[in-house]
Order: structure tokens, then C-alpha cells, then sequence
């Protein structure tokens, strides 16, 4: 069956139709022209530097205007201001790295929770060892989906556990990556409370272009991300944003000393120190990210009203959803646009689920255990979409040997989940 449903944005968005277009005109422009001097001018300026029959030809790069653009561009979307300093790497595991060799040259002890994306609990564990540094693990995620917690609950958990065990440094998600969304503005507040002033790294992997991050990025030294999720660049491309003047400079010296290609290359073009003997780069995710957020912009869209309209979306599609399967929520401050769902059965293996969504049109995350995690899209269910959401749920429980009956559409006592769900969220909560 054809794909009709794409809800697995929180592993890689679908490609924005903007970034289709520059990537499809690079590669043409690539396979005719190659890397000249020219095309250096366009990358270092813009479309504006090309001729107007380039410009003709390759019109899917007019949205380039050149690095600068690209770093002012992405503090819009981050709604940060302009002292605020980007930069830009190959990958934002690189981008981890200087983050937490930073935290461990200059923490005693560095608070991780178990919310943490393993791979980037595994790279500060590497960095601890590496510079004598300690770690303490707080475990948030059974208080938060099972015992229910309220935000602020979190945040003071946070705190305590920050000074009991004298941490003055912290990385935690914005976002994790089953969408639990962590009440950092509370968790600021709190500090500023208790007179705490520990380092701070947050990985927005998972929110940016997801949530709104205007709150959060004054708060902490260093803000990653990344453009292949939720933005729809498709291409992966590590950003990092360092809003405070008093510790970006430590990112930026340590970021010196990476091996990450395109940080290097693109540092050496802002000091006009180009090394021709580098290590070749790959350029092309520069392009996707500029066009994907052109998209957001020319689109006129709200990342909160984008928000909103996926939690709406998710308690619609929970008010239908067929008896088989169990919802895991947690207190709505948590809730983003990213669902979980846990089958009643655990009859079939992940890749087994995952193939039998696939088969009737949908694509989303299963993990081990059967829980199956969806993006909602930031556009309204069609009818159309939700039958055919609810008949996969349905066939895919009835394979399992799970007997099940749909709910009529908005059935009589969903309204309390959707009213819940849908309300428009806190910036910044």
C-alpha cells in the first residue's frame, strides 16, 4: 500500500518542498560546474552573486544569501537575539562532544537524567572519564509517566538533587526522545530560588522547530539541535546556539579543536583563514536547512500554533482510538506533538509492528516493548486520515489475537483528554 500517513518526524521530517527544490538544483549545478571560485562567491554570498542566467537555471538556490544569512535565519526561528552566537557542525553528536568537554573542564559534577538520548549519555560519559569528571544520574521518567508528576514537582527534583549531590553542571533534553517535554523555564525559576547557577547544555534535538524555545534559550550556555526532524531538512545538520556572553567563548575555543569538517570549514570563512588543505566538506545540508526554514516563514506559521494544532491532533486521534491500545501520558505541562501508545499484546516484535503499519499506509516508531511512538502532523486530521488511522490500529491488534472495537469519532467522555491535550501550551513551560 502506499505511504499515506509519514508520523515518525521525531526519527527524520519529511523533506519541505523548498528544500526539495535547492537540493535538486545543487546537485544539478554540482554535476555541470563543480566546486569553482564561482561557486565559492555564491556560498560565501549568496544567490545575489551569481549570474542571471544561473539564476535562471538553478532558481531552487535562490533561497542561499550566503553563511551569515543561514546564522541569522536560524536565530529567527530560535527567536534568539543577535549577540546570540550560532554555529553550525556535520553532526550534532560533534556539537555534544564540545558541549560536555566544556561542562567536564569546568563542572565538579554534571547532573544527566535517564531522559537523556543514550548516545549522548554514553559521549558525556566518555568526556567525564576523559577529564576526571563526575556524573550523578537522576531517574525522572517512572515520576514523571507513572506517578504523574507536575511540572513544577520535576523541576524541584531537579534542584535537590543538584544540591544535595553539589552538581554545578546539568545537560538535559528540551524534548526527550519519547516526548516528554522537560518544564525548563520552572526549572529555571527554581534555580534562581535556591541561588543555583550550574553550567547548562540543553539538547533541542527533539524541539526545535517542534516547540518554542524563546524561553528556554536565555537560561542555559549552550542550546543543540539539529535540522533533519521536525524543521524538514531532511539533510542532518548540528546548530548550536551560545545566548550567553559570559560561556560562548568557551564553546567557541573548544570548538577549535573538533574534527568536525564542516565546523572547521565554516570558522576558517568567518576569520577569512581558509585552509586549502583541510578535509573536503559536505555542503549540501546548508542549503536544505536555509530552504526548510524559508518554508516556515513564508508559510507564515506559529511553532505555538503548530503546537497546539498537534496536541489537538493527538487527543482527536486518542478519543477514537480502539481499546487494544493504551495511551502513556503524562501531565499535560509534559505533553508535546509527539504521542505514545502501548499495545495491550506484545505478539509482535518492533520491526514486525512497524511492517504491519507500514503495509496499511502509516509510518511511525515501535520500540521493544510494543510502545509505538507518533508525531502528529501540525494539520488537522481529514476524516479520510483518521479512518484509516483507526482501521490500522484495529487490523494490527486483531493479527495480534487482540479483539478490539473502534469508538465512535470524539465518543462521549473523550472531551475531558481532548480539552486537556488541545489547550494551547505555555510558552516556554
Amino acid at each position: 500500500m502506499p505511504l499515506s500517513l509519514y508520523l515518525d518526524a521525531a526519527r527524520m521530517g519529511l523533506m519541505t518542498p523548498s528544500a526539495q527544490l535547492a537540493l535538486q538544483d545543487f546537485v544539478r549545478y554540482q554535476g555541470e560546474n563543480g566546486c569553482t571560485l564561482y561557486f565559492e562567491q555564491f556560498l560565501k554570498d549568496g544567490w545575489n552573486a551569481w549570474s542571471a542566467e544561473s539564476k535562471r537555471r538553478f532558481a531552487g538556490l535562490h533561497v542561499w544569501q550566503g553563511v551569515r544569512e543561514l546564522a541569522k535565519s536560524l536565530r529567527h526561528v530560535a527567536a534568539a537575539d543577535d549577540a546570540c552566537r550560532v554555529l553550525v557542525a556535520s553532526r550534532t553528536a560533534n556539537l555534544v562532544s564540545i558541549a560536555t568537554r566544556v561542562l567536564f573542564q569546568n563542572c565538579r559534577r554534571v547532573l544527566l537524567t535517564d531522559l537523556t538520548w543514550p548516545a549522548y549519555g554514553r559521549i558525556a560519559v566518555r568526556q567525564a572519564s576523559r577529564l576526571s569528571g563526575k556524573i550523578t544520574l537522576l531517574r525522572l521518567r517512572r515520576f514523571i509517566m507513572e506517578h504523574k508528576a507536575a511540572p513544577e514537582e520535576v523541576a524541584s527534583q531537579i534542584a535537590g538533587a543538584m544540591q544535595r549531590r553539589r552538581c554545578d553542571g546539568v545537560l538535559l533534553p528540551e524534548v526527550s526522545h519519547d516526548g516528554i517535554r522537560l518544564p525548563l523555564q520552572d526549572l529555571a525559576n527554581t534555580f534562581r530560588e535556591k541561588n543555583l547557577t550550574p553550567m547548562t547544555v540543553i539538547d533541542g534535538a527533539q524541539a526545535f522547530a517542534h516547540v518554542p524555545i524563546e524561553q528556554c534559550l536565555p537560561t542555559c550556555d549552550f542550546y543543540l539541535a539539529g535540522s533533519h526532524k521536525w524543521l524538514g531538512a531532511y539533510l542532518p545538520l548540528g546548530i548550536a546556539f551560545c545566548p550567553r556572553q559570559e560561556t560562548r567563548e568557551l564553546f567557541c575555543h573548544s570548538s577549535t579543536k573538533t574534527d568536525d569538517p564542516l565546523l572547521a570549514f565554516l570558522q576558517q570563512m568567518e576569520n577569512r583563514n581558509k585552509n586549502r588543505f583541510s578535509e573536503t566538506v559536505n555542503l549540501t545540508p546548508l542549503f536544505t536547512c536555509q530552504a526548510a526554514i524559508t518554508d516556515l516563514r513564508r508559510d507564515d506559521r506559529s511553532i505555538v500554533a503548530d503546537l497546539a494544532a498537534r496536541r489537538a491532533n493527538a487527543a482527536t486521534l486518542l478519543s477514537a482510538l480502539p481499546g487494544a491500545w493504551k495511551p502513556l501520558l503524562p501531565a499535560d505541562g509534559f505533553c508535546c506533538g509527539i504521542l505514545l501508545l502501548k499495545a495491550i499484546s506484545s505478539a509482535f516484535s518492533m520491526d514486525e509492528i512497524r511492517s504491519r503499519f507500514l503495509a496499511r499506509g502509516i509510518a511511525l516508531t515501535a520500540y521493544e516493548d510494543g510502545t509505538l511512538r507518533l508525531s502528529m502532523p501540525n494539520n488537522p486530521w481529514t476524516r479520510v486520515e483518521l479512518q484509516l488511522l483507526i482501521a490500522a490500529f484495529e487490523g494490527v491488534a486483531t493479527e495480534a489475537g487482540v479483539s478490539c472495537q473502534s469508538k465512535p469519532f470524539l465518543a462521549a467522555g473523550a472531551e475531558r483528554v481532548h480539552s486537556a491535550l488541545a489547550k494551547p501550551p505555555v510558552v516556554g513551560s
